[in-house]
């Protein structure tokens, strides 16, 4: 089972890439599309990144891109990635 540190970690770096930063200022807290700029469109783009890293782990599951698009913060991201990767959803 996955700890939420090393999935934390790539979701950042993931998140960081597509809102051209770096991956140190991207925060928990921030908003993908307010802060970061984010749109649906790209939003739901992310579900293809998440889910190869989800399906790192024998049990992940994939990230639809319904899911990703109705992301708001990079915490919820986050939290979605490890849960799919856990094999939940």
């Amino acid at each position: 089972m996955p700890s939420r540190a090393p999935i934390k970690l790539k979701v950042l770096n993931v998140i960081a890439a597509i809102a051209h930063r770096s991956k140190d200022s991207v925060q928990e807290s921030q908003t993908l599309d307010g802060d970061l700029g984010l749109g649906g469109t790209v939003r739901a783009a992310l579900a293809v990144p998440f889910t190869r890293i989800a399906r790192e782990y024998p049990q992940g599951k994939r990230v639809t891109i319904l899911e990703a698009r109705a992301l708001k913060t990079v915490q919820e991201a986050i939290d979605l990635v490890h849960a799919r990767a856990n094999g939940v959803g």
